[in-house]
């Protein structure tokens, strides 16, 4: 009975471990995930920027309206500047 109830114990320990080891490669792969999905997020609003900027460089061409191409401008200054913040957002997640 003894040798039983050690033998118990120690399956009852083993699948402990073996839990514990599953759960902390399943936080791995979460985490990786969310930094695969953070780079596609940045990735996907610099491509969404450099749009808007090429869309007001067209109005700022085709346009003689003033307010159009101030608009077209103001675009065209914000998305540059959101776009290099982005690309530093990058440069930072890929070093981590």
């Amino acid at each position: 009975m003894k040798n039983l109830t050690y033998l118990f114990v120690l399956v009852v320990f083993m699948l402990c471990m073996q839990a514990c080891q599953n759960k902390q490669g399943k936080n791995y792969n979460q985490e990786e995930q969310a930094a695969q999905d953070g780079l596609t997020f940045v990735k996907n609003g610099m491509e969404g920027g450099l749009t808007e900027i090429k869309a007001s460089g067209l109005a700022i061409t085709n346009s003689r309206n003033q307010r159009v191409i101030s608009l077209a401008k103001m675009m065209i200054e914000d998305h540059t500047k959101a776009g290099d913040e982005l690309k530093q957002i990058e440069s930072d997640k890929k070093d981590y």
